[in-house]
């Protein structure tokens, strides 16, 4: 008897802690874009494959050789594009770093749910 006790009670032990919600953990992608601009030229990167409605898209590291250098989002939701133009030189490189990440409505430890991020480096050679 006390060995069937024993083994129904490390079943019960078994099954709850199979069943418990673990929250996922944090999902971290890294996106490399290289690209070449002529002088004059500037580039647009849409940034809403990179996330869903309730992301944040931001410059985490800013260019320096620029003269726009920015994230426009002019609709309601989440359709956030980012804009370089070059300084007016030529022969420049330049880097951005972007990330794309978790708003207010979802955060690591809430709900069960894990957040997920992109950081997108995108350097820039101007000829």
């Amino acid at each position: 008897m006390k060995k069937a006790l024993l083994i129904i009670s490390s079943g019960m032990i078994l099954l709850l802690t199979q069943s418990c919600v673990k929250p996922h953990d944090h999902i971290s992608k890294q996106v490399s874009i290289d690209t070449t601009l002529s002088l004059g030229t500037g580039y647009l990167l849409n940034l809403q494959p990179y996330g869903d409605a309730d992301d944040v898209a931001a410059i985490s590291k800013q260019a320096v050789n620029y003269a726009k250098s920015e994230i426009v989002n002019t609709a309601g939701i989440f359709a956030p594009v980012y804009h370089y133009q070059a300084e007016t030189k030529t022969g420049l490189s330049d880097q951005v770093v972007l990330t794309v990440k978790e708003g207010g409505n979802r955060g690591y430890g809430r709900n069960g749910h894990g957040s997920d991020s992109t950081v997108i480096t995108i350097h820039f050679t101007v000829k």
